[in-house]
């Protein structure tokens, strides 16, 4: 939305709203927006997150207990032949993986798919947590010079007490030298869906899409959609060297809210350097208009206040006013969703640790077989 800006239209589209009434109309669109976070946040699957790792007055109280499991598992997963030749060995993984509480140790059966069996938490008697990998296939590409393979099918999910609270569902399709021709993503996150799909037009124009639709309460769901006109026809990841987009159309929606706009980026990139963008550069450019249930409310400008740009908007009746009126809370609010009941510092330290565990264990294994 930082992208797309706005010059003042013509406001003949008909409207049976008032100004205050659309101003509460995009307050009441932003608060649902973060409504919907907060109930993902609250889900199942961030519930099962903080069980497993016993996060408790920002410490993961389990840790130890899930390294266990980790390193355990690694024991009976052969990570050189799972990843060999640049290529993820989706064959190797076919075996059912079950963890027995009482040795605390991983057995290990052939079965069609990967199947991972475990519990959800240390204090959980059975395994009640299920991984399965259901797909996956792949397709030889070139990408500059070297023979690599990317994902053209994959579907994996996650249940907790015969529950789905995780799933990825991918499809995706390349040419020759690796270059997306179309991809669909479709991640649950209970109970929360993300859909990503993007297609490629032309050599030189793509669309793209993406929704995200809480289960719970889907009139309220968010999309974006947009074409993407780039400055070349992209045929391997070499014409991507100097690549510029063109220009680009977009529309947001938040539930009744809609923003549609476009802009014009290379006129944009050849103002002169030394002149500098302007306001009115900007507002010439790039245009954007806001509505409620397609009832317009307002368009989008561009203004310079104290040396800093600002958008505002031009109300129906003349009026104008900065969005910041509507985001500062709203940023807020989304810094306070994403603060997790942990410090983030020491989650990273873990994962550091976790890597350098992985590397010293392959460094060993290395250091074993050449001394054999």
């Amino acid at each position: 939305m930082l992208t797309v800006f706005s010059s003042c239209k013509k406001n003949d589209e008909s409207s049976t709203t008032t100004v205050d009434q659309d101003k509460s109309n995009i307050q009441s669109s932003f608060d649902g927006f973060i409504d919907n976070l907060q109930q993902i946040k609250s889900g199942t699957f961030y519930e099962a997150v903080v069980d497993f790792y016993g996060i408790k007055n920002d410490e993961a109280t389990n840790q130890d207990w899930v390294d266990n499991i980790g390193d355990e598992l690694g024991s009976v997963i052969d990570g050189e032949e799972l990843f060999s030749d640049g290529r993820f060995n989706y064959s190797q993984l076919c075996n059912k993986y079950s963890w027995n509480i009482n040795s605390e140790t991983w057995s290990k059966t052939a079965n069609a798919t990967p199947l991972v069996l475990f519990p959800g938490s240390k204090s959980s008697t059975t395994n009640n947590c299920e991984f399965g990998f259901t797909a996956y296939k792949d397709k030889s590409v070139e990408i500059n010079g070297d023979n690599d393979y990317l994902p053209t099918t994959a579907k994996l999910y996650l249940n907790k007490n015969n529950s789905k609270i995780l799933s990825l569902d991918l499809e995706a399709s390349y040419n020759t030298y690796g270059i997306p021709t179309t991809a669909n993503v479709e991640l649950f996150v209970s109970p929360a869906t993300l859909k990503l799909s993007t297609s490629r037009i032309t050599d030189s124009k793509y669309t793209l899409s993406l929704s995200l639709q809480n289960n719970e309460n889907k009139n309220n769901s968010f999309s974006l959609s947009t074409d993407v006109v780039f400055s070349k026809e992209i045929n391997s990841y070499e014409d991507v060297n100097g690549l510029k987009v063109n220009s680009i159309n977009l529309t947001a929606t938040q539930g009744e809210l809609k923003i549609s706009g476009s802009a014009d980026i290379k006129s944009l990139l050849e103002i002169d350097e030394n002149a500098g963008v302007t306001a009115n550069d900007l507002n010439k450019y790039i245009s954007a208009t806001v509505y409620y249930k397609n009832s317009l409310t307002g368009t989008l400008k561009m203004k310079k206040v104290d040396g800093e740009f600002y958008v505002f908007i031009v109300y129906k009746d003349g009026s104008e006013e900065n969005t910041s009126v509507y985001y500062k809370d709203f940023i807020s609010d989304l810094e306070s969703i994403f603060e997790t009941p942990f410090d983030v510092k020491a989650v990273q330290s873990i994962i550091k640790k976790q890597i350098v565990k992985s590397k010293i264990n392959h460094i060993k294994q290395n250091l074993l077989f050449w001394k054999n």
